[in-house]
């Protein structure tokens, strides 16, 4: 039941979550419209960028060293390896930080939104999610994590009205993410799973070697959500880093999945490879005809409903950004049907997840440069497309070369089938009638028929779900 726990618990957070995303991101596009939201986005992907840095892979560090180990004295080591490591690289980049505000241009013309943002920065730096990930306690943060949302929303509201609250827009990001991560660490206090030991400078230097792979890999992740930003910005204008943004923002709830799947399956990928790699075959089965099925849904609702959904979120002076979206929401859909495959990958070899990241992060750069001056923010979007389904192809024929081999057409090609000729289908019946009745209705036929041709059946739905016992493997 503990499976139960977690999978619900963060559904229903991380829904809650991303309903209050739903709603503040187009409010903010709104109110600050194009140019202002422009560049509240474009500090915020600098931001990103320093904080992979500040983090430096030890989220992921973390979890692979607790997750065998979870005991508190463990715990506690680990927390103070990291913690140490972690404030120290943000004292370097801080320094380092300063006179490059004041020298480039760009950075100048924003210094007021880079000291706002400053404080997510540092609450980033000292955050715990990962603890309770390794913990298979995901369920906790979740909560926390969706109250500071609901608190974010009301904030929101409450304090940006025009496009001069900028400002306003970051600082109240940052005093919600501290929120969270003090709300951990009280909880992670009572509990008595936390406590600072003394730690050397020659214990922070093994976890930043040790850890070194994965923060390449972290940080060329970020390139794929933030250097199309920054170079739009650079390259272009804020407002058209606003019309992109509007998509983006799209993109990252629809992404979101994702990151709700991911605590769930990580800590497993890595429990049943290390038993044998048939355990590991049959929990990619067992969970990529699911995670299909949800990258087909999410592919077909933003290509088809584009125009309805940024004229019915951003409104028409957001028009710029329905092409945007239709283009770039298929990033979404290569990152989650190829989801238990990069796990995989992630957890057999690190150093050669790190290095395909890298790959497709020059060719993001690259294509980006390229595109960004032709065509602009669109350019951006098919730059973004191109090198995450690099990503996906890679991580699937590496899996393959592990002898884990997953069922393609039963699992991949064949509800990859179904889900586009169940929404296109629907698309072209009822769009007249409602545009809600017609996505609903090709959702509905799309299930319908996942389950006549038995590529789910209901108990075994039941039992991947953790509910019934008899699932000895988890």
């Amino acid at each position: 039941m503990k499976n139960l726990k977690n999978l619900s618990t963060i559904a229903i957070g991380d829904g809650i979550s991303k309903l209050v995303a739903f709603i503040t991101g187009p409010y903010l596009a709104i109110k600050l419209q194009p140019a202002s939201f422009g560049s509240v986005n474009l500090v915020t992907a600098i931001y990103m960028f320093m904080i992979v840095f500040v983090q430096f892979g030890t989220n992921e560090y973390g979890i692979l060293k607790v997750s065998p180990n979870r005991g508190i004295e463990n715990i506690n080591k680990m927390i103070s390896k990291i913690i140490l490591l972690r404030l120290l690289l943000l004292l370097f980049l801080t320094t380092l930080m300063l006179p490059v505000i004041f020298v480039f241009d760009l950075f100048l013309r924003h210094w007021m939104l880079f000291v706002a943002g400053y404080l997510t920065l540092f609450t980033f730096s000292i955050a715990m999610d990962w603890v309770y990930t390794s913990m298979e306690e995901m369920w906790i943060a979740s909560l926390v994590r969706m109250l500071s949302r609901v608190i974010y929303a009301v904030c929101v509201f409450i304090f940006v009205a025009t496009p001069n609250d900028a400002v306003a827009a970051i600082l109240i990001q940052g005093v919600t993410e501290l929120l969270v991560v003090l709300s951990l660490c009280v909880i992670l206090f009572k509990r008595k799973a936390i406590g600072f030991e003394t730690i050397s400078f020659k214990d922070s230097y093994s976890v930043l070697r040790a850890a070194f792979p994965i923060f390449l890999t972290t940080v060329s992740v970020a390139v794929f959500g933030n250097i199309d930003v920054i170079l739009l910005g650079w390259m272009k204008s804020s407002e058209e880093v606003g019309y992109y943004a509007a998509a983006l923002k799209l993109l990252i709830i629809a992404k979101s999945i994702r990151m709700t799947l991911g605590p769930f399956i990580f800590p497993k990928v890595v429990k049943f490879y290390s038993i044998s790699k048939e355990h590991a075959q049959s929990f990619l089965r067992i969970l990529q005809v699911y995670v299909t099925a949800v990258a087909v849904i999410i592919g077909c609702i933003g290509f088809l409903y584009a125009p309805q959904i940024i004229r019915l979120l951003f409104g028409a002076q957001y028009e710029k950004s329905v092409i945007i979206f239709s283009t770039i929401i298929w990033v979404a859909f290569f990152e989650i049907i190829s989801l238990v495959f990069a796990y995989f990958v992630f957890s057999i070899n690190q150093k050669l997840y790190a290095k395909i990241i890298i790959a497709s992060a020059l060719t993001n750069i690259i294509l980006n440069v390229i595109m960004i001056g032709r065509m602009g923010a669109l350019g951006s979007a098919i730059a973004y497309v191109v090198s995450s389904s690099m990503i996906s192809i890679i991580c699937l024929l590496i899996v393959f070369r592990q002898f884990i081999k997953p069922r393609i057409w039963r699992d991949i090609l064949f509800p990859i089938i179904l889900g586009v000729a169940s929404f296109y289908s629907t698309f072209l019946l009822v769009k007249s009638v409602s545009v809600i009745y017609s996505s609903v209705l090709g959702l509905l036929l799309f299930i319908v028929l996942l389950f006549l041709l038995k590529l789910v059946r209901w108990s075994e739905l039941i039992i991947n779900l953790g509910i019934n016992k008899v699932y000895i493997l988890i």
